[in-house]
């Protein structure tokens, strides 16, 4: 595939049968957060995936979603309050887990990230591209 044949948007399972290097050039080259509808029914698929993957993950999870953290580098993000298991990646994304260290208010958290360092920032929930199925039962569909 050329640069541009990936320049667009995919399922799930045309995902998963890009290389890592297509994916690769996908998120550093297409993906934008400044221009957040490139890409997004493609990271909504994947979040689908995942989400349907790990429902115990999902009847735990504060906000599940697409995040860039640092310049450009975008993950799935997964914010929990107590302690569940959450895998490095997913689909070759990397998936970063924050841990709630306390409620600030009703819509903002402390949170403790396990990438970027192990910093902890408050983060306002439900403001970015959030997938937050309530439950296994909800897990096939996307919610904003």
């Amino acid at each position: 595939m050329t640069n541009l044949d990936l320049h667009c948007d995919f399922s799930f399972d045309e995902w998963s049968e890009l290389s890592f290097e297509d994916k690769r050039e996908v998120w550093n080259h297409y993906w934008d957060p400044y221009e957040p509808d490139k890409g997004k029914s493609t990271r909504q698929a994947i979040i689908n995936a995942f989400c349907k993957a790990y429902p115990e993950i999902v009847s735990s999870a504060l906000e599940i979603g697409y995040g860039y953290f640092g310049w450009y580098v975008g993950c799935i993000y997964v914010i929990i309050d107590g302690s569940i298991r959450v895998p490095m990646n997913f689909s070759d994304i990397m998936i970063n887990k924050g841990i709630v260290i306390n409620k600030v208010s009703e819509d903002t958290v402390h949170v403790k990230w396990r990438s970027v360092g192990g910093s902890d920032k408050k983060f306002k929930l439900n403001t970015r591209e959030t997938f937050q199925p309530k439950g296994p039962a909800d897990a096939a569909g996307p919610r904003r």
